[in-house]
């Protein structure tokens, strides 16, 4: 029980804070001047950069979970269900990195004029 409760009063603390930002960033937002990032003038360059970004994101990402795999595969120690979870992991993660890296060539084929 008491664990719990320090659990309460620290999810409540850590909410306080994250609203009192929030609020703060509310009431100065007069003063900020936002520009688009969206550089695009059209749809296809608008996806080109898109699929430009989203690779640039995804591509690190899959390198990641291929380490994470490679963990999985030297702690699996044998257990079948963790073997079975390292592969589709590692699947999952080459074949994520692969789109990743053929997302320009996807969007240039699909936009081809």
């Amino acid at each position: 029980m008491k664990g719990n409760n320090i659990i309460n009063r620290v999810a409540i603390l850590s909410s306080s804070v994250v609203f009192g930002i929030l609020a703060a960033g509310l009431a100065f937002a007069d003063s900020v001047n936002l520009t688009s990032p969206i550089t695009a003038t059209d749809f296809k360059s608008f996806f080109r950069a898109l699929a430009v970004g989203a690779a640039a994101i995804i591509g690190p990402a899959a390198g990641l979970m291929v380490v994470i795999a490679g963990v999985f595969f030297i702690t699996s120690a044998g257990n079948p269900g963790r073997l079975s979870t390292a592969k589709t992991c590692l699947f999952y993660a080459i074949l994520g990195g692969f789109i990743a890296g053929s997302a320009e060539i996807i969007v240039n084929t699909v936009l081809a004029p």
